[in-house]
This record gives structure tokens, sequence and C-alpha cells, in this order.
């Protein structure tokens, strides 16, 4: 590494490159008190570390001998498919050979004059480790639908949505980088000020509906076990059990006339405790039974007793929000989204057009 002896001047870019850097620190003291968040320390470290090279060489602060940034291309799919694992799986902590994931970039490191040949192998590795990224988070979101009433609250839809975004910058990226030389200088540094400023926003994004995450779900290893497995043969469960009409019956009764719904953190295991039946059998029995999953089936009773408050209060308007509480919703949003669902209408649409019914029958 050779220092210049001179210097370009400081263009808004590198500003961003800056600020960029400033946001990896910042995000990073801010979620590794929260052990389950910590990976996400990860792609901000190495993209922190990217715009700190990018920054360096565009402003001429040194001369590199082999360039680094096209090597890195390579470290950013495994950093994101490192830094999901935990959030989804608690069982499933970094160890020392996931050192290996990395291991195409210090090899890649000495042969970065092929850049073209790095990126586009950089990009082949983003497209495999992106694909089993998105399978952990499709795997937690099945999880926890079949397992929590409350899903909704500790669903990743953020971070499912920051993937999106980051998979289309990617793709843009490359569309940025093959097409320089047949665009003109201007363009070009625009164009990368604009890819950046949106990666910028983006990761700011994420840092902030991390912190903003009320809590996470932990029991994905034992749903995959004891849930979503196929039983054994000679086990008590089975595909399609006569047993199972006759079960989702009993559970039904027992849910409706104890109403556990109204148990904001209702989970599939809080029923297995209060049945003595197995997560497995209750799954099944309300999957074939009720046509929907644990979720979607214990959030259609709370809409139900919503719906029934309100037939049973003509000409009053009773507040929606206490009604959605008392039924076992714990956040507007949720209330809202499954109450749409199931009847097709907001509660609020709901509520008028019952309270002008009287008038119209008049």
């Amino acid at each position: 590494m050779n220092l210049r002896t001179t210097t370009f001047p400081l263009m808004a870019v590198n500003v961003l490159e800056v600020l960029f850097c400033f946001l990896g620190i910042f995000g990073s003291i801010l979620l590794w008190p929260k052990a389950r968040l910590r990976s996400i320390c990860l792609p901000l470290g190495l993209m922190s570390l990217l715009m700190g090279f990018n920054f360096a060489e565009e402003t001429g602060l040194y001369v590199q001998h082999h360039l680094v940034t096209p090597a890195l291309s390579l470290a950013t799919g495994p950093a994101f498919y490192l830094f999901i694992r935990p959030l989804v799986y608690t069982e499933r902590p970094w160890c020392r050979h996931d050192a290996l994931h990395f291991l195409p970039t210090l090899m890649a490191l000495p042969f970065t004059e092929y850049t073209q040949v790095i990126l586009a192998l950089g990009s082949l590795s983003l497209l495999v480790y992106g694909a089993l990224a998105f399978r952990l988070l499709l795997q937690y979101s099945k999880a926890t639908r079949a397992m929590r009433a409350d899903a909704d609250n500790l669903s990743l839809r953020w971070l499912i949505g920051f993937m999106l975004v980051f998979a289309v910058l990617a793709v843009e990226d490359i569309v940025r980088v093959n097409s320089q030389p047949y665009v003109s200088f201007s363009l070009r540094a625009t164009w990368y000020f604009f890819h950046q400023l949106a990666a910028f926003t983006a990761f700011l994004a994420l840092v902030i509906l991390a912190a903003r995450q009320p809590e996470l779900f932990s029991d994905l290893a034992y749903f995959e076990t004891h849930v979503a497995k196929p039983q054994a043969p000679g086990g008590t469960s089975g595909e399609g059990t006569d047993l199972e009409p006759e079960l989702f019956a009993q559970l039904d009764d027992k849910i409706r006339g104890e109403e556990l719904f109204r148990r904001p953190r209702l989970s599939l295991l809080d029923l297995s405790e209060l049945t003595g039946l197995t997560s497995r059998d209750i799954s099944q029995a309300i999957n074939r039974g009720a046509g929907m999953n644990f979720a979607e089936y214990i959030n259609g009773l709370r809409v139900e007793s919503v719906v029934a408050e309100l037939k049973n209060s003509p000409g009053q308007r009773p507040n929606l929000l206490q009604l959605a509480t008392e039924a076992g919703f714990n956040s507007k949003s949720s209330f809202n989204s499954r109450f749409k669902t199931h009847t097709g209408q907001t509660p609020s649409a709901f509520q008028a057009q019952l309270g002008k019914k009287p008038q119209a029958m008049a």
C-alpha cells in the first residue's frame, strides 16, 4: 500500500460512503446487545469495509497493487446467509467452520485483475446464498403461522422486504458495472451515486426495523422435529387418520368454550399442555378440520368474537381497538389485516355498515 502525494476533490458519493461507514459502526453498536440480532453486524461490517475501500480508491488515499473490492463481492452472499441463519435458528449460532464460506474471497484476492470474472462469480455466489437465505425465511414464516397465534408480531416481513430490495439493487449493480464502457462519465457518476444512496437507505431501514423487532420466534427446530416431520411408523399420528374430524371437534369445543383464543400469545405448545395432545396431532387436526393453519384458525375465532360483539350492539359504536384487545389481538395492524381477510371489509367499514342497517329497514 503506497500513499499518494496528490488527492482528488471530495465528491457527494464520497460523503455518502463515509456516512455508510458510520452507519455500519452505529448500527453494530445499537444491535450488538441484542443476542439474536448480532448477526446483522456481519453485513453491516462488510458494507462498511467495502465503502471504506471505495472511498480510499476514489479519493486517492492510496494505490492498490491488488484490487480488493471485486473479491469482496464473493463475501456478500455468505455474509447475508450467515446473518439470517441465527435470526431464524437459535440452535445454529456461528461456529469456526462458517469461516470456510469466505475462503473464495481470500482465494480471489490475487486474481482481482480479472475483475469481470470475479464479479461474475460474486453474482453467482450471491444468487446461491440468496436462495438459501430466502428458504430459511420461508421456513421461519411457515413455522410461526403453524405454532403461534401472534405470528404477525413475530414475522420477519421487513427482512424479506430488505432482501428483495437488496436483490434488485444487486441486479441493477451488475447492469451498471457491465455498461460502464458504453456510457459517459457523468452518467456513470450519477448512476453510481443513486445506487449508493439507495443501498444506504436500505441498510438504514434494516437497522431501524431490526431495532424495533419486539421478539423473534425461537421454536423453528421444534416445529421441524415435532410438527412438520412425518410421524414414524407405529406412532399415534398419521396422514389423514379417521380420528382427526372428531379430534378437531373436541379441540374446537374446548377453545371456543374456554375462550382460549383470547390469550394474546397462545401457541401450539400452550394448547398441547392444556389438552395433553401432541403438537403434531393438534396441528394436523386443525389443518384438516378447519382447512387452515393454527394462526389463521385462532385469529379467525378472534374476528368472529369481534363481529358478534358488533352485531350485539345495534345503534352503538363500541371501541374497535378495545374489542380487538379483548378478543386476543395485540396489535392494531394485525387486527385490521385479519378482520379484512375474514370479512372482506375493514373493521370500521363493517361497523358503519351495521349502523346503517336499522335505518334502511325502517
